[in-house]
Parts: C-alpha cells; structure tokens; sequence
C-alpha cells in the first residue's frame, strides 16, 4: 500500500505499530518474525502461525500427481493465510499453480529458511526459529517429494539449510534424535518402519556433515575466542565422555532392530556409514 510505504519513508513508527499495522497488516512474514524477536515476545503459537505462511507462500498454490501430496499440503496450510490456496491434483487449467512434483520450490524455500534462520537464532534467542516445528515440516516435504520421485531420495536439503543457518550441529542431532524416537515410542502401534529407517539416514547425514567441518579445523587452536563454538569444539564436548559414539552405537543397533524386510540393501549401506563415521570421529582425537 503507497500510503504506508510513505509512512515508513518519512516517519519513525513505534514498533507496535510496525507490526500490527504494517508487517502483519501487508503479510510480511519474516519482518513479523525479527521484530518478535527484537521485542523477546516467546508468542509460540504466533511464531508457529508465522513460519507455517512463509512455507505455504513458496508452495502454494500446487498441482500434484500424488493424493498423499494433497493430504499433506491442505494439512499445512490448515489456518494460514493460504488456507483458501488451490491444492489440485493432476491438472492446473488456469496454469497459475507451482508444480510440487518438479521440485523447483525447494531451492527456494531451502534459502528462506537459511537466511532467516541466520538472522533469528544466533541472536540470544532461539524461540523465533521453532527447530523441532521446522524439522517435523520440511522434512515432511522433502518425503512427500521424494515420493513422487522413482528415482534415488532427494539431497537432505532441510539439512542444509539447517547447517547453512549456522544451527549448532549438537542442536540439530537433538532434534533429530527427537523425532526418531518418537518414532521408537511408538513401534508397537503400528509405526511406518521405513520411515524410521529415513530417521536414521538423515542423523548419518548430519554426523557425516559434522565430521567433515570439524576435521576443517583440525590443527588449529581451539582454545577460547570464537573458536568455542565451532564444529571441532562442539565435536569434543559431545564426545566426552563418550556420549557421542555410545549414541552412535544405539543407532547401529536400533537399525537393526527395524530388520532387513523394512529396509532391503539399504539397511547394509547405513549400517557401513554410521560405523565409518564412527571411526573418523575417534581418529579426529587421535
């Protein structure tokens, strides 16, 4: 709106104003996101409400081949702003819809969530940036595009973008180590054991990824400064006394808990990853 925009150029405005009556008046997500953040306001359900439009704006509206794309994709968009968004199948006749199933609104969603993550949790705080909510939503995405694929499973994307944020790798395998074992909780009601198996493939991924930037430090002096907090110093901590690679071993054995009718071949090749980066964690300390 022109008159607004005049405002904001000519006037100062509390921020009470800046967010009532102009970032969540004109739908801007991510400034309504940084000035909770600036104002420390832990509104969870709104912090939800907010990041549940930013992934709904780079998806919707969407065509699909895929009924399971439909289901999840009017889930999401249950009591957001995107509610009313067309979500079809098969045919858009208007050609006005984004095509789920060609992957190109991941590219662009990865960098949003990136950019923001950047801006919002290494303030302080971390509220604004709702980690478990994040992970639960585009890992979601990431199997629902996947399916619809016939070829190999999609880069791990919503953990790159996690990394690319600069999320603490100790951070990301806790709330990863979260949701598989709410997945554990639950192996006696059913549970889908491929994607426990999926769990587990994205926790080697993220510890292989956590491997390679700490051996990037490798030689250099850790001790103090802003070398605290990075890979190889977080790396440590979780080592000692072992946390680490017991939590690795358990991961080894619950995989072969899910047996091999769930996982074919592929539980073999896990198996093979979780041990070599068990193995590069221990000679990194050597």
């Amino acid at each position: 709106e022109p008159a607004k925009s005049d405002c904001l150029t000519y006037s100062l405005v509390n921020v009470s104003d800046l967010y009532n009556e102009y970032a969540s008046v004109l739908n801007l997500f991510d400034i309504c996101l940084l000035i909770i953040e600036t104002c420390r306001h832990d509104q969870r359900e709104t912090i939800t409400y907010l990041w549940k439009n930013i992934i709904c704006e780079e998806i919707l509206p969407s065509v699909t081949n895929s009924e399971s794309v439909v289901d999840f994709l009017n889930n999401l968009k249950h009591n957001t702003l995107f509610e009313t968004s067309d979500v079809l199948i098969g045919e858009d006749p208007n050609g006005q819809c984004e095509k789920f199933d060609s992957g190109e609104w991941i590219a662009r969603l990865k960098n949003r969530v990136s950019t923001l993550g950047k801006e919002l949790y290494n303030t302080g705080t971390s509220f604004t940036f709702p980690l478990d909510f994040l992970v639960m939503e585009l890992e979601g995405l990431r199997k629902q595009y996947d399916d619809v694929r016939d070829d190999i499973p999609s880069q791990p994307w919503p953990i790159q973008s996690f990394i690319e944020a600069e999320i603490p790798f100790s951070v990301l395998l806790e709330s990863y180590d979260r949701l598989l074992s709410e997945y554990s909780a639950s192996r006696l009601q059913g549970v889908d054991y491929s994607t426990q198996f999926r769990r587990l493939s994205n926790i080697s991924y993220l510890l292989e990824a956590w491997a390679e930037a700490a051996y990037s430090y490798r030689g250099l002096d850790l001790s103090g400064g802003s070398s605290t907090n990075n890979p190889a110093t977080e790396l440590a901590r979780a080592v000692n006394p072992g946390g680490l690679l017991t939590r690795i071993s358990s991961y080894r054995s619950y995989l072969d808990g899910i047996g091999e009718s769930a996982v074919d071949n592929a539980g073999n090749d896990l198996v093979s990853r979780l041990t070599k980066v068990e193995v590069e964690i221990r000679d990194f300390f050597r």
